[in-house]
């Protein structure tokens, strides 16, 4: 029974669950939820996380809830450690690249933990083709990480989403800083992985093994 449960995209589930219901009863939450530059002053720290989970319209919420619902379905059951380890950096790099940055008052969407997981995705494949010894594994996740990259550079010289243009609002600017803290947090939580002995070895992709997964062997 714990085996089946643990196969359960559970976290994935229930952020995607809220998602929605933010969005349903968004003239009632959507202001007091989303992420704004004053939430530590103001002391309402829930907007660190929850403004992740807001959107600026259905569109928005459309393509964003179906990469970060695809991507945490397959990574979570699979390595549910880095994958709650990625939400977290990339929540924490999103704040504080906004910060620097200075441009945004208010932020909404999944995009920056969906650019994480699929971040995190690509990093494994790297992983796992080098402990298999399959190149084609290995060229397909620095691939896709590349490309990642090219896409984050492509909206940070455009202001345009790449592949969500037109889809929402255009009224919102594309939040390229939560993108970048997304493409960077998988590496810095695998490069402190691969400085504890034995924790760079593990594999996630091609296992379903949650357990124990920043633990060292």
């Amino acid at each position: 029974m714990k085996r089946f449960v643990t196969k359960i995209p559970i976290l994935t589930v229930v952020l995607s669950a809220i998602a929605v219901l933010i969005h349903v009863f968004d003239p009632l939450v959507g202001g007091v939820l989303e992420w704004r530059a004053d939430l530590w002053g103001s002391g309402e720290l829930w907007r660190w996380v929850t403004g992740h989970l807001g959107h600026w319209g259905a569109r928005h919420l459309v393509w964003d809830l179906a990469m970060f619902a695809l991507l945490g379905a397959v990574l979570e059951p699979r390595c549910r450690g880095r994958f709650l380890a990625t939400l977290l950096l990339t929540t924490v790099l999103t704040d504080l690249l906004f910060r620097v940055g200075g441009e945004f008052e208010r932020y909404r969407g999944l995009s920056g933990w969906a650019v994480g997981l699929f971040a995190l995705a690509m990093l494994e494949l790297v992983g796992s083709g080098l402990r298999q010894g399959r190149l084609g594994m290995v060229l397909l996740g620095a691939a896709g990480w590349m490309l990642l990259l090219a896409k984050v550079a492509f909206e940070w010289l455009t202001g345009e989403a790449l592949f969500a243009s037109g889809w929402g609002d255009a009224s919102f600017i594309v939040a390229v800083e939560a993108h970048l803290a997304g493409a960077l947090a998988p590496v810095i939580i695998l490069l402190f992985l691969l400085g504890r002995k034995g924790a760079g070895s593990k594999q996630c992709l091609g296992r379903v093994d949650p357990d124990n997964d920043f633990a060292a062997k």
